[in-house]
């Protein structure tokens, strides 16, 4: 996950661009299969995604986010990680007010 995390930062938008939706359909794959564990190594890298890039971050995750909050509803850990990505994605998606 930090070669993950480490493109994501270095590669910019170009990155995103041509691996973006890649990236998402992974996430998404993973998301579904593995532990709790897992769970928490995977959502620093979503959290990166819609801090650095917040309207591309939250629509390519948006599946990702909806099996995870469907398949892994056990453990307090994991409802915080969750809440607190799901409250990143809300607030990059809120339109922006001048």
């Amino acid at each position: 996950m930090s070669i993950t995390s480490s493109c994501i930062l270095l590669g910019g938008r170009p990155f995103l661009a041509q691996y973006g939706a890649v990236l998402a359909a992974a996430l998404t794959a993973y998301v579904g299969d593995v532990r709790e564990r897992g769970m928490l190594l995977l959502f620093p890298v979503m959290d990166l995604l819609l801090v650095q890039y917040p309207q591309e971050g939250a629509q390519l995750l948006g599946p990702a986010l909806q099996v995870g909050s469907d398949v892994h509803g056990g453990g307090r850990c994991l409802a915080r990680r969750v809440c607190g990505t799901h409250a990143n994605m809300s607030v990059s998606a809120w339109p922006a007010r001048r």
